[in-house]
């Protein structure tokens, strides 16, 4: 069922259900009302009534006519005054001596009430039904008239009950054609109202079947259906972001695998391959034998390096920070400097330190790993004769450690990356001197564990500038 016509019905229901009590409330109040102004009227002219039945004596010409219609046995058909007699203001006059009921005056054609038989009459003041012969009905009520006889005055009141009938029936008929009036202009109000929702429905069900135009915002004329489109956009949104970063993920993830499955495949190949030929016997002599070996342990060292860093990798996504304590990293680079000049004097070591202490807090074994292959990574990745700068300096509560060359560099695209497993910017040349591409990677890892930052810039000098921010000891920690 749709809203419109469920919300239709509702209205229509809550509608009759009103009628019905204002109904019910409305027509025995108007009834009631009625009645009382009849007795009202018959309190009043109760006793100019009973003065002029005894100015004429209370009799009337031929006697008791019981259940019978006479004129009034009033002179001049009048009451003193002027007045319009009771016959003519509707009214049947009787009166009761004994068991007998003599009829003084009938309200045009009606017959007079039946009073023959009441042993308890209405005393005067009170006012009760009574019904005629012809089923007219009458509200009457009585008076003393002093001789042992009474004076019985009665209205007819079938007037009252056809106009209580009148009212239900048109009661009925304006309700009727005003409920169907109010289905007709409900369901029209109700159609506008919704037929934004219509068209929210129908762009969900566009984006649901791979519609482009991925906004669910539309015209909303109510501030609950405007919140609504834009949750529902905002939901939207953040579906497609979060399906986006999971396609990354997963395309990283590949990438990963065959990565690593490259990298183990190859020194495992290697070897495979020197111990087959010593088996076959292919090494006759003891020289060619010994630098096999050799190149055999080379590769299988390989191995052991690869799988040492994703263990450390694996280690610091499950537990960041073992331990931390005071590292001045000052020491960290002289050191690390020291030994590159030392492994490679083809290049030019620089060093821009600080001449204060620069103290963080962390992992001090980590750390030298993080400068280590910071400078590794810049004597694999460029040319002999490049010209590299170590320099950390304290900056805003941190301390900023950066590694600059004036090599090749990178594109722009590639800059974030960098940081990514088994990345390569040039995988032939790195695999041939023994990069795995892993050395950044463990950079990040142990730099944000301890709540850190790390990033790649273009250097002044046109090469590639590692940047890392560390907190120092009591600063909140960043994050890249």
């Amino acid at each position: 069922m749709h809203l419109r016509t469920k919300l239709t019905l509702g209205i229509l229901t809550v509608t009759f259900v009103v009628f019905l009590v204002v109904g019910s409330v409305a027509i025995p109040t108007a009834k009631h009302a009625l009645r009382d102004r009849i007795d009202d009227r018959l309190r009043a002219d109760l006793p100019e009534i009973r003065t002029s039945v005894l100015a004429t004596g209370g009799s009337v010409p031929g006697g008791s006519v019981p259940g019978g219609s006479v004129d009034s046995g009033l002179p001049g058909g009048g009451l003193p005054g002027g007045g319009a007699g009771p016959d003519e203001r509707g009214y049947a006059l009787v009166v009761i001596e004994g068991m007998t009921a003599t009829v003084l005056a009938t309200p045009g054609t009606s017959a007079p009430p039946d009073l023959r038989g009441i042993t308890a009459p209405a005393r005067s003041g009170e006012i009760e039904y009574v019904t005629a012969p012809d089923g007219t009905t009458y509200r009457y009520t009585t008076t003393d008239l002093g001789d042992g006889r009474l004076l019985a005055v009665a209205a007819p009141v079938d007037d009252l009950a056809g106009l209580v009938d009148d009212l239900i029936g048109t009661f009925i008929v304006i309700g009727t054609g005003g409920a169907a009036a109010l289905a007709v202009l409900a369901w029209l109000w109700i159609r506008h109202g919704t037929r934004q929702i219509e068209h929210l429905t129908r762009r969900a069900e566009a984006v649901a079947n791979g519609d482009p135009d991925r906004s669910l915002v539309v015209a909303a004329t109510t501030t609950e259906l405007r919140q609504l489109s834009h949750a529902l956009d905002a939901m939207v949104t953040g579906i497609d972001q979060s399906l986006v970063a999971q396609t990354r993920s997963e395309v990283r993830l590949r990438e990963f695998i065959a990565n690593a499955s490259h990298e183990l495949r190859t020194p495992l190949t290697s070897v495979s391959g020197y111990l087959q030929l010593d088996l076959d016997g292919a090494f006759a002599d003891g020289e060619h034998h010994q630098r096999s070996m050799r190149r055999a342990l080379a590769e299988a060292s390989r191995m052991r390096r690869i799988v040492t860093d994703l263990q450390l990798l694996t280690e610091l996504d499950e537990h960041p920070l073992p331990t931390a304590v005071e590292v001045d990293v000052n020491p960290l680079l002289r050191e690390a400097v020291h030994d590159m000049r030392t492994l490679d004097p083809t290049r030019t070591w620089t060093l821009d330190l600080s001449a204060q202490p620069l103290v963080v807090a962390g992992d001090a074994h980590q750390l030298r790993q993080v400068v280590t292959n910071l400078l590794v990574n810049v004597r694999v990745h460029t040319p002999p004769a490049t010209v590299t700068t170590a320099r950390a300096s304290p900056r805003d509560g941190s301390i900023v450690i950066e590694v600059s060359d004036d090599g090749p560099g990178l594109p722009t695209d590639d800059l974030e990356r960098v940081f990514d497993r088994f990345w390569r910017h040039d995988p032939s040349r790195s695999r041939a001197s023994g990069g795995s591409g892993l050395g950044l990677s463990i950079v990040a890892a142990v730099v944000s564990a301890h709540g850190g930052a790390a990033e790649a810039v273009h250097a002044p000098a046109g090469g590639l500038t590692v940047r890392i921010v560390l907190p120092a000891p009591g600063a909140p920690a960043r994050r890249p």
